[in-house]
């Protein structure tokens, strides 16, 4: 029904019922009645369940009420605010021959458009889009030409390199070889060359229609053919997308107007008011109607609080020369001298601008709207008629949930009843066992405590009484002073409160709007990306259905050849023998072949699946061989990089704590040789000052007592630099030992840190693990509930249809065993599972020979005699009976027809041997209860 929707949608005639005196055929007029009345059902069917609906949510009435009212409110607002501009009836024809000129020209460019968008949308087309693609005919045109006005040249050649459209030349040079070759071709470059020459009649039609156009073009002041690219681009969308509202295409229209490029509409996007001014009335039929929309944008204007047009800068053609944002662009379409244009409607499929609208694009979308309108009602009602039982089972099953509910509160409220008597019972014994034991003892030390507490309240309130007489009187002056200053000290914390308070608010608002923005930023990034991949996955899933549906096509078209040649060949044989029994005998070979050749392809089909099955299986074996692989390797990849990092980390602090170490010498060497080259030093250094030179003068004596022992004269100040080194060096060796010490240590400290790094990384990755292997385990186990779930719901599902053939359609039918429904779709919940017939034969009749024959649906097999499965009753044999049963049984009078039915009825009546009427409803031997 869609499919044939579409083509009538696109090849729709413009002689629709229209007012203002346009022709009233109607072809389609009692279908059109028809699908009205089911409309008027339909929304009686809505009204009725909104009403039970009602019922059920009775706690939400008085909200519902409240929105009610404040709809009702705002909607009679907006209609005193709409009640001016409102349209009864649209403006009469001016009679004046310039006008009709006027209004005969823009059925003609419009018919052109049309005619324009019907080559544009041909299947060889259908990957160039409007826009949103960098093949689209608008970023192609931006590309070429961003200003509005383009030449028609210009525009041609860029129209061609888009479609793909070569030379004229070729495409003339091209079509007259296809057709001096066309009794040449043969098989699948046949098919190749008939493809081919689609493509290349349709880029010629498309060529030559562009080569034609004149109406849609204008003169220059040279004289030059040009055209605005960017309204015939709006225009061909109108035509695309006849469904949309003309508020929708003005907004697309914003867009082509002020973006750059691309299709990315923003509020802050700027664009000429006079371009507003064209785009609301470049479809229009005549001046009359360019007119009053002129004057309708004027008050739009004019109402506007920040865009104020003065009366010397509005005309007929252009409201402003200023430039608006796309924001208050679309304030203008709701305000009343618009709105009233887009919103009210003149015809239940049309509003008032479509009907000030040039015919053609009138007709043509009202003609879609309604077909759309129909399909959805047909679409809507079909839902209801499926939907009726489950809807009443859902309001059975609350009437018993709330039925549940309430019996279950009148139980709890009879328990807390019957526990409350209990406890006052229990509350009464324990009361009298208190009055009889203490009872006595205790009203006395409570009356005693009572008659002191009386006793020291009224002294207090004497006490206080005197006291606050006092005080009134004494600091009354200080009061109204404090007062007054406390009414000072309140004003400025108001006032310091509001200015900060205000401070607070814009840095809340900027942060809001900040917030706001990078979100939308990233929210867009992340559409584009979307958008782009979808792009990818769309193209290439097109092309690969493209080449499929080449394939197909061509095996289609060879085995329609096959047959067509075999069948003229055979009835070429059948005419010239003029013998019928012998073309009889061929055409049941034919047929006998033809269901033979049926069942061989359902076996093959049936091998194939299950070596697909078992390719299937091998292929996920192999890929989760793979992931283990994976899984192993990252592991020890992971493994590697801890041990290379820890390593890293080790050379890294053990070369600073060298570099520490050979700092601390160095520096310490250099204090030992300053210290050494003083002579007097005060402060905290003297000690150490002192030290080494008695360590220098107990060396030197050392030095000379040795070198006196070996007979070697060295003079006293070299002897001294020695000593002098030697402590140097042993103070540094010492500084160096210490400062290892410490190396030593942090090593220590590091080492274990890694071990307790390490542990802990242990810890998390087997919590981590333990974590995975549950979710795993869950996941597992929905899956096998799931997989659980299918497979009953098949077998229920197998126990509750049965799989029948038809014997007109040959197609299968399921039936349904308790409520007798048929239908022919087969059951959602059976899904990839199929019923099998029941083991039985058919009788069909062939509708060339006029012959019964045998055909069993599960077998497959086609007989033109009589099976010896396949038996009958004796009386009903000879008449072709389509009664059958698997196995005979004389006893038994399910499979009788009527008439023998009966004879047997009354015989056994006579013998007193009557059996209990087991007909089965589905035979086809009797009428259903007979």
């Amino acid at each position: 029904m869609d499919a044939d929707s579409e083509g009538s949608a696109r090849d729709a005639s413009f002689t629709l019922p229209s007012i203002n005196g346009r022709s009233k055929e109607d072809i389609n007029d009692k279908t059109q009645q028809t699908i009205t009345y089911l409309d008027a059902r339909l929304e009686e069917l809505e009204l009725h369940i909104l009403a039970s609906a009602k019922d059920d949510e009775s706690d939400d009435v008085q909200s519902d009420i409240s929105s009610e009212q404040n709809n009702e409110r705002r909607q009679t607002l907006k209609k005193k605010e709409d009640a001016p501009w409102v349209i009864t009836e649209l403006p009469t024809q001016v009679t004046i021959p310039a006008y009709a000129a006027l209004e005969v020209f823009q059925v003609k460019k419009w018919r052109e458009i049309l005619q324009l968008m019907k080559l544009m949308s041909a299947p060889c087309f259908r990957n160039i889009r409007l826009a949103g693609d960098d093949r689209a005919l608008y970023e192609g045109f931006f590309r070429a030409f961003p200003h509005h006005v383009v030449t028609k040249a210009r525009f041609m050649s860029v129209v061609r390199h888009i479609f793909g459209i070569p030379a004229v030349s070729m495409i003339h040079q091209r079509s007259k070889t296809k057709n001096a070759n066309r009794d040449m071709a043969s098989g699948e470059n046949h098919n190749a060359e008939d493809h081919e020459s689609e493509k290349a009649a349709a880029r010629l039609a498309l060529d030559r229609h562009l080569e034609k156009l004149q109406y849609c073009c204008e003169r220059s002041v040279d004289n030059v053919l040009v055209l605005n690219w960017r309204i015939l681009l709006v225009a061909l969308r109108m035509f695309k997308e006849p469904l949309l509202t003309v508020r929708e295409h003005l907004s697309w229209a914003v867009s082509v107007f002020a973006s750059s490029g691309s299709l990315e509409i923003n509020d802050g996007d700027t664009i000429d008011a006079d371009n507003v001014t064209l785009m609301l009335t470049h479809v229009m039929r005549n001046p009359t109607a360019s007119h009053l929309v002129s004057e309708r944008l004027r008050a739009a204007f004019d109402m506007l609080p920040s865009f104020r047009a003065t009366s010397s800068s509005l005309s007929s053609t252009a409201v402003s020369s200023s430039r608006i944002t796309y924001r208050v662009f679309k304030r203008l379409l709701q305000l009343p001298p618009l709105r009233t244009l887009m919103n009210d409607r003149m015809t239940p499929h049309t509003t008032v601008i479509d009907e000030l609208s040039v015919p053609v694009y009138r007709d043509f979308v009202y003609r879609a709207r309604r077909r759309e309108h129909n399909r959805r009602v047909l679409r809507r009602l079909r839902y209801y008629n499926e939907t009726k039982t489950l809807r009443l089972c859902f309001h059975t099953w609350a009437q018993n949930a709330r039925d549940r509910k309430s019996a279950r509160s009148t139980m709890i409220f009879v328990y807390t009843i019957a526990t409350r008597i209990k406890q006052r019972t229990a509350f009464g014994a324990l009361r009298r066992h208190a009055l009889a034991s203490i009872a006595a003892l205790e009203i006395q030390r409570v009356f005693r405590g009572m008659r002191g507490r009386m006793r020291a309240d009224e002294i207090w309130r004497k006490i206080q009484a005197v006291l606050a007489v006092q005080g009134a009187f004494r600091m009354r002056a200080y009061f109204t002073r404090h007062l007054r200053k406390l009414r000072r000290q309140n004003l400025f914390a108001i006032r310091i409160q509001r200015v900060y308070r205000g401070r607070l608010g814009r840095i809340y608002a900027r942060q809001t709007l900040l917030t706001h923005y990078y979100r939308e930023m990233a929210a867009i990034q992340q559409e584009r990306e979307a958008f782009r991949a979808l792009v990818r996955d769309e193209m290439a899933r097109r092309l690969q259905r493209f080449f499929r549906k080449i394939v197909a096509d061509k095996q289609r078209a060879k085995r329609v050849e096959e047959e067509r040649a075999k069948r003229e060949a055979e009835l070429e044989k059948l005419r010239v023998s003029g013998d019928a029994a012998q073309q009889a005998a061929r055409h049941r070979r034919e047929v006998t072949e033809k269901y033979d050749k049926l069942r061989e392809e359902a076996e093959y089909k049936e091998k194939r699946r299950r070596i697909d099955d078992i390719e299937k299986q091998k292929i996920v074996h192999r890929r989760r061989q793979r992931e283990w692989e994976a899984f192993k390797t990252k592991k020890i990849a992971r493994k590697e990089a801890l041990k290379l990092q820890g390593e890293e980390s080790y050379d890294r602090l053990k070369s600073q704590w060298d570099n520490i170490i050979a700092e601390t010498v160095h520096k310490r060497e250099k204090l030992i040789d300053q210290l050494l080259q003083l002579e007097d030093v005060q402060g905290e250094w003297k000690k150490i000052h002192t030290r080494l030179h008695q360590r220098v003068r107990e060396r030197s004596k050392q030095l000379t007592a040795k070198h006196k022992s070996s007979g070697v004269v060295i003079q006293k100040k070299e002897i001294i630099e020695r000593a002098q080194l030697e402590i140097k060096a042993e103070e540094a060796e010492e500084k160096r030992l210490k400062v290892e010490n410490d190396w030593l240590k942090a090593e220590a400290d590091y080492l274990k840190k890694l071990e307790d790094e390490q542990e802990e990384r242990l810890l998390a990755e087997n919590t981590e693990e333990r974590t995975a292997r549950q979710k795993n385990a869950l996941t597992i186990q929905c899956a096998f509930r799931m997989f659980t779930a299918r497979k009953l719901l098949r077998g229920m599902l197998s126990e509750l249809y049965i799989k029948e053939f038809n014997i007109e359609t040959q197609v299968p039918r399921y039936r349904n065993r308790f409520t007798g429904k048929v239908r022919t779709r087969k059951p959602t919940g059976l899904g990839s599972k199929e019923l099998e017939y029941e083991n039985c034969w058919v009788i069909m009749i062939d509708n060339v020979l006029g012959e019964p024959f045998f055909y069993n649906p599960r077998r497959m097999k086609q007989s033109w005699a009589r099976p010896d499965d396949c038996r009958f009753c004796g009386p009903c044999s000879n008449s072709s009976s389509t009664v059958f049963a698997a196995v005979w049984n004389s006893h038994d009078d399910t499979y009788l027809c009527q008439e023998c039915y009966e004879h047997e009825y009354v015989k056994r009546g006579q013998q007193d041997n009557l059996q209990a009427d087991i007909y089965v409803t589905y035979d086809g031997s009797r009428p259903n209860g007979e």
